[in-house]
Formats: structure tokens, sequence, C-alpha cells
């Protein structure tokens, strides 16, 4: 498993057009596996030459890549590598929004035979992701920050596929997903949440924010503008129609209801996510993630307003770092549209900041203990 790893790397560094490093690896793959599923596209014809057939041949082998860790994994021969597999995974992934993304743009040109070849991996690949963080998370004796990257790379690409191919291919993705979207929702919430006791909360927080703000969801900004446009139809992202991400997006809030854990990991990714566009000055995506969290996460709108966050104790100790900035950000910014988008996130989080300010004194204690 460590020499294929290897391998991989020049897998991802090689061109599109094969190479010889990566022949070798498809044959050394084929005597470690005999097994294979013609729909997950192995057959990589080497005569095609293009560069499309290099993208979709390397995709294919891929595919076969990822197959075989999941099926060394389930049969316990991988425990040492989870978190290489899991970047590996992550890197594929990526690479398959980057081939979506170039043939939505016309950088890529797929005839529509291998264009359905590529979402045929790509499903295969989905279900493959899906499954490894299931197996990674039931053997790991904690959770794997590696495993909340990679399920969030797993909503990028359903995302990409809705907004460059349509809802009827992002639909076989979801499907293909469905069985591990409880796993998905697991990855995306504990598996960020500080399980070092030795780590001081300050230091938590900013090398969390630090890596969201170097690898950011990009399916939460869509979350986000889908906010907008069920706030105001006449709103900027009144143009989106994307039924496979908004299906997947009620499947999780349905199955985090409840689990108070899940909840606060999660709401403390979207709170660490607007910090992060409450510094690049994105104020329609802050509005937009926090009232996901507020109106969607915690059902302030049908269970009434929720002021203490109860067993919401990460998201607690996040927010003395996030409201304060929408506060500055009001008093700095002079566009009033702007300024009626950070009030309106404001509002949202207010109820919450004056409870623990003045009726519980918590933040005030917190403060004062800073100074």
């Amino acid at each position: 498993m460590g020499h294929i790893l290897g391998c991989t790397e020049q897998l991802f560094q090689a061109g599109d057009n094969g190479t010889s490093e990566t022949i070798a690896l498809k044959t050394h793959l084929s005597k470690k596996s005999k097994r294979r599923n013609s729909n997950d596209g192995v057959d990589a014809s080497e005569g095609q030459r293009s560069k499309e057939g290099g993208v979709l041949n390397k995709v294919k082998m891929l595919t076969a890549i990822l197959k075989f860790m999941v099926e060394s994994t389930e049969m316990g021969l991988a425990s040492h590598f989870h978190e290489r597999m899991l970047k590996f995974t992550s890197a594929y992934l990526k690479y398959a929004i980057s081939s979506f993304d170039h043939h939505s743009t016309g950088k890529l040109q797929f005839e529509d035979a291998d264009l359905k070849d590529m979402i045929l991996c790509t499903k295969s690949s989905t279900s493959y992701a899906g499954k490894l963080i299931n197996l990674v998370m039931r053997e790991a004796s904690r959770p794997l920050f590696e495993a909340f990257d990679l399920a969030n790379d797993l909503l990028d690409l359903l995302t990409t596929v809705e907004i460059t191919l349509g809802s009827a291919y992002a639909s076989k993705l979801v499907t293909a997903l469905n069985p591990w979207i409880p796993d998905l929702v697991l990855a995306l919430g504990p598996c960020f949440i500080n399980n070092n006791m030795e780590e001081e909360e300050e230091d938590s927080y900013t090398s969390r924010f630090n890596h969201i703000k170097l690898c950011f969801p990009t399916w939460l900004l869509t979350c986000a503008k889908l906010e907008l446009h069920e706030m105001d139809d006449t709103s900027e992202s009144s143009h989106l129609q994307l039924p496979a991400l908004k299906r997947l997006r009620d499947t999780i809030v349905s199955l985090v209801k409840g689990n108070s854990k899940v909840v606060d990991g999660i709401g403390y990714v979207l709170l660490i996510c607007s910090a992060v566009c409450i510094e690049k000055k994105d104020y329609s995506a802050v509005l937009g993630l926090l009232r996901f969290l507020c109106v969607k996460l915690l059902s302030r709108e049908e269970e009434g307003e929720d002021r203490e966050w109860k067993e919401l104790d990460t998201m607690l100790v996040s927010l003395p770092s996030i409201y304060p900035m929408i506060e500055r950000e009001i008093g700095e910014e002079r566009d009033e549209e702007e300024v009626r988008k950070l009030e309106a996130a404001r509002e949202l989080l207010l109820p919450v900041w004056t409870y623990h300010v003045y009726e519980t004194g918590r933040f005030r204690m917190m403060e004062e203990e800073e100074e």
C-alpha cells in the first residue's frame, strides 16, 4: 500500500496523456486486484492521446486505485495508512472538480460518451470515498482531520457537477452517496472539533481558522447563496436552482437534529467560515452562512429563540472571536448595502451574545481573563 500511495504522487504530477509511470502503476494494480467491475471504468484506452482522453484515463486509473484502497481497508490490511489514503482521495476529487470546471469553461471538451464515462467513474468514486470515511472512522482511535477535508471535497464535487453539468448528473452522485451520508455528517462535525485537551482554546480556534482559510469548503458558499435566495427571490442568487444540493443539505440538517455534539461541530465550522468571509469582506456569504446556522441548523424559526446555545460549548467559545468582528466591520464599512448585510448577520447572533454578556456573564468573564 505504501508503494501504491507513493506512485499516486507521480500520477498526479504526470501529464494527462499517459506516462510510463502511470502505465506501470496500472499493471501493478491489475496484479494486486483481479476483480474489477466494468462500471468502474478500469479499461483505460492507451491508444487515445488527446488531452480529454488523458484526463479520462487518469480518472479511470484513480478510480481503480481508490477501489483497491477501500477493499484493502475493509480487509484490515491498511490500518497504518488511513491519513494518506484520505489525502489521496481528496486529491483525486479535487482533480475531478478541476476537470469538470475546465469542461464548463471550454478548456476541456469532452465528447458525450467520454463525459458519461467521467460521471460513471465519479459516481463509483463518490461511493468509495463515502465508504472509506465510514471504514476509517470506525477503525481510527480519534477523529481525523483528513476525514473532515474529504467530506467537504465530496460535497464540493457534488456542487461543481450540479453547477457545471446539471441536476440530473448531480443526482447520480447523491444516489451513490446516500448510504454514507450519516458518516459524512460525523466527519463534518466531530472530526473538526479539537480533541487535544492540551491545546489551548485560542490556539485551537486559530489553527482551525487558518485551515478553513486555506481550504474553504466551496459548497458552503453555494449554500450561503441558497439561503440568500430563500430570503429574497430578487437577490443576486435568484438564478440558482440546485435541487440535488438542496435535498442533500436538508438531509444533513434532518440527521443532525437532536445530536448536540454534531450540531456543535458543524455550527463551529459555519462560524469559522463566517469569520473567514468577514476577513475577505464577503458579507453576503457571512449573512448566508449565519442564516444557515441559526435558521436551518438550530431551527430558530420553528422552535423559538434559543439564547443559551445549550450543550453547544465549542460554538460558544468561538462566538467572542466572531461577534466583535461583525461589530467592527459595521463601524468601518461605508457601503450602506454592505452595512445592512452585516447588521442582518449580527441580528442572528445578538440574542445569544446579549444573553451571555448580561445574564450569565460568560463573555464578560472571558474578556476579563484575557485582560
